[in-house]
């Protein structure tokens, strides 16, 4: 950490706190700083720091006068802790206490990078029942080579306080001295000398790695300074009796690190109150002052006992330093190796980022002896020079390091192949699944493959992981995947497990549509026949199609075994035992949720055959089978003599009764019927209610496995199919229809009524008698009869009235224009050329029609030609025009031609023009009646006028043109069949 006390870092004035200068006493205010903004703040008590031990190695007789009037501590028995702090000189230990523990221990000042702590001073943290013990530094240039007094302070520290807070930099980490191994080593030796295994309480060693802002977890960290303490004590020279005794008898060891104090004031601020505690909040759960760390010294007898404690650790001997020889081998073998190590990291940061991302570098292992190497190379060529077993057991150290930091990316690659390898086997497992659905619903049947899909993929996806660690596995490296293939195969076993939930999912749905299959006619069926029980036989029905779906069911579950079932159902118990529980708790869920699907599809089926428009035709055949028709099914042919009004309100009221039948599911026959009681009428049959599991991480399962789980269900809630609106909608729509049908039946009987009156008939057979015996008694005639009766029966008997009526209508319009187009023919061969254009057009012909265009009212698109009179030709006027004479020359009626001409008498004179007009205009009207009549037929009564203009309808309703040509032939429309 870069703080006051840094060499490192040049800190502006403004960064820092002037302190009041420290009396001998230590006699001043207690100060305390907030959010890294260098303003003291005041705390409540004024107290006096004291010199436990100064520089001379003296211990200070004003212990107990502290205790009780400074600290306040003397009365209170065992209720207090000690806590030392221990580290290099320089590194903010005192800045560190006086944040964490509210105390005022002297500061360095910025401007002299010099010693500030000196011997061993005390002081009570703020309102905490905690003595501090501030440490001088080790590694100061202040004592030089005389390193003997701070090897004996931290040995004090390690005997007397319950905590000992080891204050490091985060660069520190790895090595020898920086990080105190060696004065560790020494102490650690002496302390079994000293005090053996009557030493009593354990000392917790709290190291706080500071200035962390490297991206190495705190977790790499303390591994790699639990090893380095280990190997330590592995090497202690220990008496014979304690040669069995590990660090872990004498020492816990924890860690915390905290940010940067200059360049991160905040976070350094809230990471120290979140550290404080640590040692003030005994519900905390890293909280340190445990019962197995207490000296039980009660506080009235402290002096005493650490006065006892610092004249062993005095007079002890064995705290020489080591040779100068090893110390120089030590300091130079720790510089190498860290110069060696710097491309090392920048190797491995590259090796991280590439793996960034989920992915997986190939040759990963080569890529790790290449750096490794390379490392190794670097440091053998300048430590080797020194002292060799200085020298053999840095380069331990030193691999130990670049196989920790590598084994960081080793991890991570692993990681990354685990997750590619779960998610290629769930991905890959579940179109194999999906396929085997489909071939299942197509027809070809549940195959069971889900065991050998997951075992199969299951197989390649562990391969899959071995190989690329494998791959990686460095000599020497005491690396191990056990645990990553262990968790390989949980992440595996989850993931079968929600691949097994998937394809419960597709087996209920599949029985549950096998059920319905069969079952769904057979609902549609006693809907439509409508008895008093027919909800107890749609519900028995129910039960035996779930019934049959049930033993689908388990047939398909058997074929599963029990892959994924650890996980997909929460049960006690054993493995074994276990996972026989959970697949009959598994069959049962399975079952009710398939009771719940055929319920839900019966509900589904009902509401399609049981809709308003569905339920109104069953209302209408019900009351159409009750009133048109007899209990024999043979249609009724009212007559005045029933009692029409009778039989429509008794069908009525049998139809209407059947509205509240299906207008709800009636479920009273649970509690009369056995069956249906002990399966629909039972509260579990639908659901139950899941325990709470045990064994299972509860967080993982409802993470991971959401996909079947038994719903809630509610029976009555889907027992209502039409409300009352809907009930009263089809009532009435009904009730218009069933009064439509009893109107009709009313008119058939005031029908049958209207008969033929008794005199006309005896007057038609007096009438007809002779005539009818003619027909009789002439063979030819009888035949004729005969032929014509049959015919009739035959059309009457096969109800062919109709269509035989549109044959007749069709041969006479075709008969009809045959005749036409043969006299208009006949009128137009005559003489074609002699017509003129200008007599023919619209202006001046009553009759014209279009060459070559079809028109609505015109007969066949066919060209015609027809021939009126000129408005200046009449009867009366004496003749006709050239034109007219003409056109009438031939004029073809039922089949004959007729020609007009003039006769010459003996004398020459012509014959009488008037006779003749009088024989042209019968003929004309005949020919323009026929016309009418034709265009009638097929729809159109109008001609045409010129340029395909209509023309209006005078009131009789024949055309103004029609008039016309009645004009020119001197006829009248008295002659003509009104529209």
């Amino acid at each position: 950490m870069i703080d006051g006390n840094d060499d490192s870092a040049v800190v502006p004035d403004s960064w820092t706190e002037k302190r009041p200068p420290v009396t001998e006493e230590h006699d001043l205010d207690s100060y305390s700083y907030e959010k890294g903004n260098s303003k003291p703040a005041k705390i409540a008590a004024k107290r006096g720091m004291l010199q436990l031990i100064d520089e001379e190695q003296c211990f200070s007789k004003d212990v107990s006068k502290y205790m009780k009037e400074q600290w306040h501590l003397f009365d209170a028995g065992f209720d207090y802790n000690l806590v030392a702090v221990f580290g290099s000189q320089s590194t903010g230990k005192s800045t560190l206490l006086n944040r964490l523990f509210q105390t005022s221990f002297k500061e360095m000042n910025e401007s002299k990078r010099q010693q500030t702590t000196k011997g061993i001073w005390c002081d009570r943290g703020g309102e905490m029942p905690v003595l501090v013990f501030d440490v001088e530094g080790t590694d100061g240039r202040e004592r030089g080579e005389d390193q003997d007094f701070e090897r004996k302070s931290a040995l004090f520290s390690l005997a007397i306080a319950e905590v000992v807070i080891v204050n490091m930099w985060e660069n520190m980490v790895g090595l020898y001295n920086g990080a105190n191994m060696g004065l560790l080593k020494t102490v650690f030796e002496v302390n079994l000398m000293l005090f053996g295994r009557n030493r009593g309480a354990k000392t917790l060693l709290y190291f706080v790695i500071r200035d962390h802002v490297s991206r190495t977890p705190l977790e790499v960290l303390g591994q790699t300074v639990t090893k380095d303490l280990h190997k330590i004590w592995s090497e202690l020279n220990k008496p014979d009796e304690l040669k069995d005794e590990q660090l872990d008898d004498y020492f816990d060891i924890q860690f915390t690190s905290l940010p940067h104090l200059l360049l991160q004031p905040e976070r350094f601020d809230t990471e120290v109150r979140r550290l404080r505690l640590d040692f003030s909040d005994p519900s905390h759960d890293t909280y340190v002052f445990k019962d197995k760390y207490s000296r039980q010294v009660p506080a009235d007898g402290f002096q005493h006992y650490a006065e006892g404690v610092w004249e062993k650790v005095v007079s002890n001997k064995d705290l020489d330093l080591p040779t100068q020889q090893e110390l120089l081998a030590q300091y130079r073998c720790d510089e190498i190796s860290a110069a060696a190590l710097i491309p090392f990291r920048e190797n491995v940061q590259g090796l991280s980022i590439s793996i960034g991302g989920g992915n997986v570098v190939r040759d990963m292992g080569k890529k790790f002896e290449e750096i490794r190497t390379q490392t190794v190379s670097r440091f053998d060529e300048q430590a080797s020079r020194y002292n060799k077993t200085v020298y053999e057991k840095k380069r331990q150290q030193l691999l130990a390091t670049v196989h920790g930091e590598l084994q960081t990316v080793f991890v991570g690659q692993t990681k990354n192949a685990i997750s590619r390898a779960v998610t290629s086997f769930e991905e890959t497992s579940a179109k194999r699944l999906e396929m085997n659905e489909r071939g299942a619903a197509g027809g070809k049947g549940y195959s069971g493959e889900f065991c050998s899909v997951i075992k199969g993929e299951k197989t390649k996806a562990v391969e899959y992981v071995k190989s690329v660690v494998e791959a990686m596995m460095l000599k020497d490296a005491e690396w191990t995947y056990s645990n990553d293939i262990e968790l390989l195969n949980k992440k595996l076993d989850f993931a079968t497990a929600r691949l097994r939930m998937i394809e419960m999912e597709r087996i209920v749905n599949r029985a549950q549509k096998n059920a319905m299959v069969s079952y769904g006619p057979q609902v549609s069926e006693i809907l439509a026949d409508a008895r008093a029980d027919m909800w107890e036989q749609i519900l028995m029905g129910l039960v035996d199609s779930t019934r049959n779906g049930e033993l689908d069911l388990e047939i398909d579950v058997s074929g599963m075994d029990k892959l994924g079932l650890e996980y997909s159902t929460k049960v006690d118990g054993d493995a074994a035992s276990a996972n026989t529980d959970a697949a009959a708790v598994e069959l049962q869920k399975l079952k009710r949720r398939l009771r719940q699907l055929c319920w839900e599809g019966l509900v589904k089926h009902l509401n399609e055959e049981l809709g308003e428009q569905m339920l109104h035709m069953k209302l209408r055949n019900r009351f159409e089978d009750k009133f048109k028709y007899d209990a024999k099914g043979i249609p009724k042919v009212w007559s005045a003599r029933d009692d029409i009004d009778g039989c429509f309100a008794t069908a009525k009221a049998e139809a209407l009764s059947l509205l509240p039948l299906y207008s709800s599911i009636d479920i009273g026959c649970l509690s009369t019927n056995f069956a249906l009681k002990n399966t629909l009428g039972k509260q579990d049959y639908f659901y139950v209610a899941e325990e709470t599991a045990t064994g299972v991480d509860e967080a993982l399962y409802e993470e991971r496995l959401p996909v079947f789980q038994l719903r809630r269900f509610n029976l009555e809630s889907s027992l209502v199919l039409l409300n009352s609106i809907q009930q009263r909608g089809v009532s009435k729509k009904f009730s218009r229809d069933a009064d439509t049908m009893f109107l009709e039946a009313k008119r058939a009987v005031v029908m049958t009524k209207t008969q033929v009156p008794y005199w006309a008939v005896i007057m038609m057979i007096l009438l007809g008698w002779n005539e009818a015996m003619v027909v009789l008694f002439n063979p030819l005639y009888l035949v004729v009869l005969a032929l014509l009766g049959a015919t009739v029966f035959v059309i009457h008997n096969l109800n062919l009235w109709g269509p035989a009526k549109m044959v007749a209508q069709n041969a006479t319009a075709s008969v009809s224009k045959m005749v036409h187009n043969i006299a208009v023919e006949a009128a137009n061969a005559t003489n074609p050329d002699s017509l003129d254009n200008k007599t023919l057009n619209a202006s001046s012909s009553p009759r014209h029609f279009r060459d070559n265009q079809t028109h609505g009212g015109g007969f066949d698109g066919r060209s015609r030609t027809t021939v009126g009179s000129d408005r200046s030709s009449s009867p009366e006027a004496g003749g006709f025009g050239e034109a007219e004479m003409i056109g009438l020359k031939k004029l073809g009626l039922g089949g004959k031609s007729k020609t007009y001409h003039s006769h010459s008498t003996k004398n020459g004179d012509s014959e009488d023009d008037n006779h003749v007009a009088s024989r042209i205009q019968t003929d004309t009207k005949d020919a323009l009646d026929y016309d009418f009549e034709f265009l009638k037929a097929k729809g159109n009564d109008k001609f045409p006028l010129g340029g395909g203009k209509g023309i209006g309808k005078r009131k009789g309703g024949h055309s103004m043109e029609y008039d016309r040509v009645l004009s020119t032939t001197g006829g009248n429309d008295s002659d003509i069949e009104s529209d």
